[in-house]
């Protein structure tokens, strides 16, 4: 199973913004990052943000993280024998 949305994609990117967004929402200044897309701010180590991180995005990464883990549990109840 390929969930290559979910993999690590860099520091301060849109993954790890749009988890905060979500968790904490009204925590990320979208405002203080450069709204030119070409420039990469210092302390993002990815695409920038801006425009493409959301509160939507990271729901749905929690949902399937979530998933994942609740699979990745039964395979090793199923696995002891549990």
């Amino acid at each position: 199973r390929d969930n290559h949305e979910l993999r690590y994609t860099g520091h301060a990117s849109v993954n790890e913004t749009s988890l905060i967004q979500y968790y904490y929402p009204g925590l990320v200044k979208m405002d203080s990052i450069t709204a030119d897309t070409s420039v990469i701010p210092y302390g993002i180590c990815d695409k920038n943000p801006r425009g493409t991180a959301s509160e939507s995005i990271g729901k749905d990464m929690e949902t399937k993280h979530l998933k994942i883990l609740g699979d990745s549990i039964q395979n090793i109840l199923k696995a002891i024998s549990l």
